[in-house]
Order: structure tokens, then C-alpha cells, then sequence
């Protein structure tokens, strides 16, 4: 059931931060793991106006079902090894993004096009 529950707040997730990002004039949204586990922690992370900005981090179950939304909105297997692009749109607010991950099961960066 956790699964699930993971599976439908990804999506909210995903929207509210780029959202959140598109009102800040955001060039770039990394979204990361960072540190060594068990102490693994999930950054997201906005490029705006020439500062980083760190969103309150997101818990880290929730990294996998955020990055497979993402690639499911840029149309890339989320299964992909190695390095993968592609394109992510959004409207109301309209945005244009490039996707890009050198590991999926580690970083994914957007940056507006």
C-alpha cells in the first residue's frame, strides 16, 4: 500500500516544484540523492537568478516514483542505463525543459530551453 501511495504523491510532488520553479524564473532543477546510505537524503535543488535554492527535502523513499514521473513526462525509459535525454513540457505556466541524467538512479538535472 505504501507503494501506491508513493506512486500517487510523486506526481503532486513533481508538479508543485516545478511550479514553484517556473515562478522563480529557474534555469535549472536538479533533482539528486546525496550522501551514503542509510543517511541518504533526496535534494531538489533550483538554479534561479544566479543562486541555489534548496526546496525542504523530499523524503527519500520518494526519489525513485519522482524520477519515474519525470521520465515519463520526457518520454525516457526510466529503466535507461547510462546517460539519457529528452524534453519535458508543461503548460499553465507554459515551460520548456531539457532532461538529462548521466544515472537515473542518481541525479536528474532540467534545464529551461
Amino acid at each position: 500500500m505504501d507503494g501506491l501511495k508513493n506512486q500517487q504523491a510523486a506526481p503532486t510532488l513533481v508538479k508543485l516544484i516545478l511550479q514553484t520553479a517556473i515562478l522563480d524564473s529557474a534555469d535549472r532543477i536538479e533533482f539528486s540523492l546525496t550522501g551514503c546510505s542509510p543517511e541518504v537524503e533526496f535534494r531538489v535543488s533550483c538554479l534561479s537568478k544566479g543562486k541555489i535554492h534548496d526546496f525542504m527535502p523530499p523524503p527519500s523513499h520518494l526519489f525513485d516514483p519522482v524520477i519515474v514521473t519525470l521520465c515519463n513526462y520526457a518520454s525516457v525509459p526510466y529503466y535507461a542505463k547510462g546517460p539519457v535525454k529528452g524534453r519535458l513540457e508543461t503548460k499553465s505556466p507554459d515551460s520548456s525543459w531539457l532532461f538529462e541524467s548521466e544515472d537515473l538512479k542518481k541525479s536528474v538535472v532540467l534545464s529551461k530551453t
